[in-house]
């Protein structure tokens, strides 16, 4: 059969004419992205118990799948996995498995029945958007291993569930009607996109024990005026609160909640960060047009995605000695960056760290660094 197998992947599938049954070879240990994509007449694939990723798009459109048998070495499920198999109608996730993918089981639209092993896994976006399952789920909180990945009713004032641990990546997202919630002790995150547009929300209160509020989890939340937000948050990102009266009426250009520096408001060209922050957080500088010289104070050990991407004009910056990472995109497109000296104390620096810095001609990067991502210095002088 048409398998194309690189070091344990299979990269390829090419689909037979008149195959409806196929038997994926021993020793595969991954099926790579795309591998079966539109492979639109398989009924039937057995896969060997060696397989422990599951990549994106791996079964993209495969129309006619009726069955696919998960091995018990199976960890994560890819983006996209089996989007669009609109045959299936069962699936059964083994009990290795941590992750599944944003949109892992999308519009198939015959998929009634899913065992998800007692465990807590992550679980992406819409990743069971368009199935009958989650269309007939017999309650309006939409809960898997203590996961509510989605709210299907339309009250005004709602109390989640006892025994939640986390909220869902977009659980709650366009909830017009909602006007206050009560989040249980337990929950210790609120996901991406999580509370998304819920416009008449003008107060949340979140437990003690929460530790990490995610990507835009209230933006666009317009009416939101008042948060209480416990120390127990390690974890938040700037645009967890972005279009909110929080966010626009906050008393001080610095935006710090719990040591964290999630947002930047002045227009200042010269700074210094307060000494009380200890990380800088997701994109809490990006886009700053003004900024041309900052001063990171010594308590700071970590430095956000994005949380200086596309300071043009920033052309000087001290690095604190006490970072430890630099995180995905931090400087990108810092474009008047010459210099960077990067402490002894950082042990990783992410992708694309100072991509596009196109003046960047001396940098100084010390023996500890372990880890340094893709194209993290790409496309610098």
């Amino acid at each position: 059969m048409g398998f194309k197998i690189e070091n344990g992947v299979l990269v390829k599938y090419e689909e037979e004419k008149d195959v409806t049954e196929v038997v994926i070879p021993e020793g595969v240990t991954s099926i790579g992205d795309s591998a079966f994509e539109g492979c639109k007449s398989l009924t039937s694939i057995e896969t060997p118990e060696g397989v422990t990723s599951i990549g994106y798009k791996a079964f993209y459109d495969c129309e006619s799948l009726k069955s696919i048998e998960l091995p018990d070495g199976v960890t994560s499920i890819g983006d996209s996995a089996f989007e669009g198999c609109k045959s299936l109608t069962s699936v059964e996730i083994p009990e290795g498995v941590t992750s599944i993918g944003d949109y892992a089981f999308a519009w198939c639209e015959k998929l009634t029945s899913i065992k998800i092993p007692d465990r807590e896994a992550s679980i992406g976006h819409y990743a069971f958007s368009g199935t009958k399952w989650l269309e007939e789920y017999p309650d309006d909180f939409v809960i898997l291993n203590n996961i509510l990945i989605k709210y299907k009713g339309n009250e005004e004032n709602i109390k989640i569930p006892d025994g939640v641990t986390s909220i869902g990546n977009y659980a709650f997202e366009g909830c017009k009607s909602l006007k206050s919630i009560k989040i249980p002790e337990g929950v210790t995150s609120i996901g991406d996109s999580a509370f998304e547009g819920c416009e008449r929300f003008t107060s949340i209160k979140l437990p003690d024990g929460v530790m990490s509020i995610g990507k835009s989890a209230f933006a666009g939340c317009k009416s939101l005026k008042s948060i209480k937000i416990p120390y127990s948050v390690t974890n938040i990102s700037e645009s967890a609160f972005s279009g909110t009266k929080w966010l626009e009426k906050y008393p001080d250009d610095f935006v710090i909640v719990n040591d964290i520096l999630i947002k930047y408001k002045g227009k200042e060209k010269n700074i210094k960060i307060p000494e009380c922050v200890k990380s800088i957080g997701y994109r809490a500088f990006e886009c700053c047009e003004n900024l041309t010289s900052i001063e990171i104070p010594d308590g700071v050990t970590s430095i956000g995605d994005s949380a200086f991407a596309m300071c043009w004009s920033l052309t000087s910056i001290k690095i604190s000695a006490g970072v430890t990472s630099i995180r995905d995109s931090a400087f990108a497109a810092c474009r008047s960056l010459t210099s960077i000296k990067i402490p002894a104390g950082v042990t990783s620096i992410g992708d694309r760290a100072f991509y596009g810095c196109e003046s960047l001609a001396s940098i100084e990067i010390p023996e500890g660094v372990t880890s340094i991502g893709r194209w993290a210095f790409a496309q610098c002088h």
